[in-house]
């Protein structure tokens, strides 16, 4: 058979059969992930392989059941199944076997294996009657009930960055491979680009949100350290990071009055015995020093009393901070794109926006968007197949 031929010059049992071979190759690879794929621990603030004491393990070779459980969500209605036979439509079987590695690899560096990982052991969890949370420390080998090709996440800046809504398994650099060599292929399937988007830019938000939730973008120390101890307790769960870093503000506060009052006994005890120059030089810094302490308090509190309103103008100094407005940025466009129906103009307005508030992304979303937007396709959507419209044949079928 000719590697270029297409699917409209074979016989319809020969199409059958090829879409057939094409999607149980790609069922096997998948399932092979999916089982291959090792155990992973978390070691500081990411995922490790967590290998066996002997070694790696050998590659094992998925059973029945589990190719069954693949086969359930690559069905003929599936964006996988559909994406191989567009593929072949477009580009023969040479496009056909494209398509199909680059969907199995999309689907190993994508972080879904470890996304369903993590929702099988919140089944687990919810069926044991176990109180609070998974325990996401490590994350063993297990095959979920329920298999999904792509669930989109829901990442912002206050969500918990853990679990079956993170994308801790993902890599980015493989994904960004994957993105570029799908677009050279010239095969257009827009709900796969749409998957390819959303992974993209989900990749870039939960690293910009992590960092800052981490306190990589503050200026002080205090804030930094706080934060960073506050995300490695919470993971970023409100209220408990917020709860976590005021608890750090007085934990702090209080060790500094502490000390302030150790010292204040201790240079009036001092002055009191022996009232020498020392002891009176060291009363006096004390006293300089909870002067200064007051009065920068009062300052502030006067500073505040004199606004307008201080929601507002703490609102406004947010917005100025250039981390707050890319996160704001990012999640704009990120938010676009995970909608079931996006238009392709907002999401290259939204983008540009983003660009030029500090939101970084990588420079292939742009070319996919460009090249949608070439083809006049105004609106994307996460339906397997476009929109279908009633034809009618007679006028008077309209007016009934």
């Amino acid at each position: 058979m000719d590697p270029e031929m297409a699917a409209t010059e074979l016989l319809p049992e020969q199409r059958v059969k090829l879409f057939q071979q094409l999607k149980d190759r790609l069922i096997r690879q998948i399932a092979s992930h999916m089982g291959n794929h090792p155990a992973v621990r978390r070691q500081g603030n990411s995922y490790i392989a967590d290998e066996a004491p002997g070694g790696a393990p050998e590659e094992a070779s998925p059973t029945d059941d589990q190719l069954k459980a693949v086969r359930s969500a690559v069905s003929e209605d599936s964006v996988p199944y559909q994406l191989i036979r567009v593929a072949v439509e477009q580009r023969g079987l040479g496009g056909g076997k494209a398509a199909v590695d680059l969907l199995s690899r999309f689907f190993q560096v994508s972080g879904m294996i470890h996304r369903l990982r993590c929702r099988e052991l919140e089944r687990q969890h919810g069926h044991s009657n176990a109180k609070g949370r998974p325990d996401y420390s490590r994350v063993p080998v297990v095959w979920p009930q329920w298999i999904r090709y792509w669930v989109t996440p829901a990442i912002s800046y206050n969500s918990r960055l853990e679990g079956a809504n993170s994308v801790d398994g993902l890599h980015r650099d493989d994904l960004i491979e994957v993105a570029v060599e799908f677009y050279r292929t010239g095969i257009r399937y827009p709900p796969f680009e749409k998957y390819m988007l959303e992974a993209l830019l989900h990749a870039e938000l939960f690293g910009t949100v992590k960092m800052a939730r981490q306190g990589s973008f503050g200026a002080a120390f205090t804030e930094r350290f706080l934060k960073s101890w506050s995300f490695d307790k919470t993971q970023g769960d409100e209220p408990l990071y917020s709860i976590y870093i005021a608890g750090g503000y007085v934990l702090k506060g209080l060790a500094s009055l502490g000390l302030f009052a150790a010292a204040l006994v201790w240079a009036l005890t001092s002055y009191s015995t022996d009232p020498t120059w020392k002891n009176t030089g060291a009363l006096a810094v004390l006293a300089l020093i909870g002067a200064s302490v007051v009065a920068r308090w009062l300052l502030r509190r006067i500073v505040k009393w004199a606004q307008t309103d201080t929601a507002v103008s703490t609102a406004q100094h947010l917005r100025k901070h250039p981390a707050v407005r890319a996160i704001t940025q990012l999640e704009a466009l990120t938010k676009i794109v995970s909608a079931p129906v996006f238009s392709i103009t907002l999401a290259r307005d939204a983008a540009r926006r983003c660009y030029a508030d500090g939101g970084l992304f990588d420079q292939i979303v742009i070319p996919y968007l460009d090249r949608a937007h070439i083809a006049r396709e105004l609106v994307w959507t996460s339906h397997y197949r476009a929109y279908e419209f009633d034809v009618y044949d007679d006028e008077s079928d309209l007016e009934a």
